[in-house]
């Protein structure tokens, strides 16, 4: 049976079900391999099925490398340029250096793990009080391309782990069959937002 493409309103519908659903009574099979990565002439590194993924199985679940204060939209402040650059030297964070720079000829050596980070981070939490959140570098993650109709969905589950608390969870939104690369959508949901 062929698989059925998502419209994008369908595909945040679905994402919208799952984060009501809290990833509590999905299939966990995230402590198997089932995806790979993979060099694609196309699209550089990719993720790729290894077995067959049903709809609403959580098939991915990692902690962060490292993590610095949500920037938002502004300007990098100095303690979020110092907090990243002390994470990235760090020799356990090595892989960050493996994860693509958009903009290699348009910078300096000085903003390449900036350029890095805003190209390979995820939200981890919610804002808080002050409206301050969390960004984070995961190295598998950040290996799924885009696609605004995804067939995997991701999210911050902070009730998972220990050390630090909350891990990033991937789960299929669609079946998933083996040799399918693994997408998901990097925009927020308020992307698709009709304008006046």
């Amino acid at each position: 049976m062929p698989l059925r493409n998502f419209s994008i309103a369908e595909s945040w519908e679905i994402q919208e079900a799952y984060k009501r659903h809290n990833s509590t009574g999905a299939a966990d099979r995230s402590s198997e391999p089932l995806f790979e990565v993979v060099d694609t002439e196309e699209r550089g590194k990719t993720c790729v099925a290894t077995d067959n993924i049903p709809r609403g199985t959580r098939f991915h679940v990692e902690k962060p490398l490292f993590s610095v204060d949500d920037v938002g939209e502004t300007r990098w402040s100095l303690e979020n340029k110092i907090q990243l650059e002390q994470a990235a030297s760090l020799p356990r964070n090595r892989g960050f250096h493996d994860l693509i720079n958009p903009f290699p000829f348009r910078q300096s050596a000085g903003k390449a793990n900036k350029a890095r980070f805003e190209a390979n981070n995820f939200q981890m939490t919610e804002p808080d009080a002050r409206g301050k959140s969390r960004q984070g570098i995961f190295l598998e993650a950040a290996r799924f391309n885009h696609s605004c109709l995804p067939n995997a969905w991701f999210n911050w589950n902070p009730h998972l782990g220990q050390n630090p608390r909350g891990r990033l969870t991937v789960h299929a939104i669609k079946d998933i069959t083996i040799g399918e690369e693994i997408l998901i959508n990097y925009q927020a949901k308020n992307a698709y937002k009709a304008r006046n």
